[in-house]
């Protein structure tokens, strides 16, 4: 079964996918396929915060070198630098939105929400929501993506593979609805946004993690996805004290044998989902 011709579709529902989305509907409809428990992302579990340039001792060229450190020779330096410079306007347009990131009343503060500091970083530019920031940004940007007529969920579905047309060009996606029939979501533009592949690996803190599905579809449509790299975050790292109790995405904690425990993720504020659009 074929659906109509959709102009955007988006396969993937974290930051990413709905980031984008956000941006896109203003001057093109988007399709956003989406899975209905955010259970299976990562996106919620970014706990640590966002790094970008905010406070006004901090600067734009020491963000770029503690980067570029700690990447350690895997950084692109351009990309680098777009990100970072691109991180303030970033952290601005989620405020406007209303994600909830945590104020800072202490005396003598020079920016008026809370910032941390974290991994690599020489200072303190990590604006959080408490101690769930992914959680935050999630439930913010999930509602005003609900609330934006351009945009049409679809939750209802799973996506198998790209479709292409008589040039080879993406042109949608194949999928399956819970019945197993086979429905197709033909598209202008489609756009990979489904995670990294850790549940490859034997060991990870990613709740019901991807396993490189969209990295799986590009590759078979001969295509290439612009996939720079995978954001690598401490995974299950023995601890030392028995029964630390670990935070639960419901909002309370779980108490269990201290064997592993959840990184604090930090995104970064200019960061773009990978794409590669039918018209390339």
């Amino acid at each position: 079964m074929s659906h109509a011709n959709h102009d955007v579709l988006i396969i993937g529902g974290g930051v990413a996918g709905l980031v984008l989305a956000l941006e896109v509907a203003d001057q093109r409809g988007v399709t956003l396929l989406r899975p209905a428990s955010d259970d299976r992302g990562a996106s919620r579990w970014a706990q640590g915060g966002i790094a970008a340039v905010l406070s006004p001792s901090d600067d734009i060229e020491a963000h770029i070198q503690d980067t570029l450190v700690a990447g350690d020779g895997l950084c692109d330096e351009a990309a680098v630098r777009f990100t970072v410079e691109q991180g303030p306007a970033a952290i601005e347009w989620l405020l406007g939105l209303g994600v909830p990131f945590t104020r800072d009343a202490s005396p003598g503060a020079d920016y008026p929400y809370h910032l941390t500091r974290e991994g690599g970083h020489g200072a303190r530019r990590i604006i959080h929501a408490a101690d769930a920031t992914g959680r935050a940004l999630m439930d913010t940007l999930k509602a005003h993506v609900a609330a934006h007529p351009a945009i049409h969920i679809r939750d209802d579905l799973t996506a198998i593979g790209l479709l292409q047309d008589g040039a080879g060009r993406c042109r949608g996606a194949r999928c399956l609805d819970a019945a197993g029939r086979r429905i197709d979501l033909p598209a202008h533009d489609t756009v990979l946004a489904t995670g990294g592949a850790s549940g490859l690996y034997r060991h990870t803190t990613s709740p019901q993690p991807a396993s490189g599905e969209g990295m799986l579809m590009a590759a078979e449509t001969r295509r290439h996805a612009d996939e720079p790299g995978v954001p690598a975050v401490p995974s299950d790292l023995p601890l030392r004290s028995p029964g630390h109790p670990l935070p639960d995405q419901r909002g309370g904690t779980r108490r269990g044998r201290a064997t592993a425990q959840y990184p604090r993720r930090t995104l970064h504020a200019g960061h773009r989902p990978a794409c590669r659009t039918g018209a390339a």
